[in-house]
């Protein structure tokens, strides 16, 4: 695989796993509500959940 199919193939990837994390956010911060967090709370841990998984991959790129 050349370079730029590489880089393509790789963002395809990020995409991907990006709306997988999107869709999953939804009912994740709803368990979480559930569970007895705030609503702020909910969305803070949802976003830091999804740049540890994120920023890793991303930077690998």
């Amino acid at each position: 695989m050349d370079g730029a199919a590489r880089t393509r193939a790789a963002g395809l990837g990020l995409v991907l796993l990006s709306s997988v994390c999107f869709g999953a956010s939804g009912p994740f911060g709803k368990a979480l509500i559930e569970a007895g967090l705030g609503p702020l709370q909910a969305v803070w841990l949802r976003i830091a959940v999804a740049a540890l998984v994120l920023v890793p991959l991303a930077a690998a790129v």
